[in-house]
């Protein structure tokens, strides 16, 4: 039997085998991606080869949108990639400027209303999030998407609200069973009962 000095000697070797083998799996991960950019490939009828190289970051593609935005202010599609990035790195308060200004531009678009409200949904702003996704369901009543994140949101509520929840799982359910998001509001729908 081992004491519990030298039980924390043993496990403190564990903790330095386990650091000294992440770092070893980072370097070798390092290596693999970097001769992995290298690689080449035929692009071209004459059988040509052209390097390919990953070079697309999160903070090179920001400047690059960043500067497209610049470029064209009211090109939609460059907003909405913008949004996504910043919403995908944590940075959702910062894309909510750029939805309300797709939303100027673009009032009865669906797509942007869903994005919008997913995002409100993501940090808490409930009652914004709410009106964006009605609106969404509104402009295009075939999409369950805004009926599955409606559900979403009133599970999320401070208290739940699994009455209003289960009945936008059942609407987002039987409007498109065979999609995803119905497929994901059955999920749910199974989970609440």
């Amino acid at each position: 039997m081992r004491t519990p000095r030298q039980q924390r000697a043993r496990r403190g070797q564990w903790m330095a085998r386990a650091a000294i083998a992440s770092i070893s799996a980072l370097f070798l991960f390092g290596i693999v991606a970097g001769s992995a950019s290298r690689c080449t490939a035929p692009s071209s009828p004459t059988g040509e080869r052209f390097a390919i190289e990953i070079t697309v970051t999160p903070g090179a593609e920001e400047a690059r949108l960043r500067q497209r935005l610049a470029d064209a202010p009211e090109d939609i599609g460059t907003m909405m990639a913008l949004a996504d990035l910043l919403n995908n790195t944590g940075r959702g308060i910062e894309a909510v400027h750029l939805y309300e200004q797709a939303i100027r531009l673009r009032p009865d678009d669906p797509a942007l209303r869903l994005a919008f409200g997913r995002t409100l949904l993501r940090y808490g702003y409930f009652t914004d999030a709410e009106l964006q996704l009605r609106r969404a369901h509104e402009l295009d009543a075939t999409d369950p998407a805004p009926l599955f994140f409606l559900g979403q949101l009133y599970e999320s509520r401070s208290p739940p609200d699994l009455e209003r929840a289960r009945e936008m799982y059942e609407q987002a359910a039987q409007a498109a069973s065979d999609t995803p998001y119905g497929r994901l509001a059955r999920q749910r729908l199974d989970a609440l009962r």
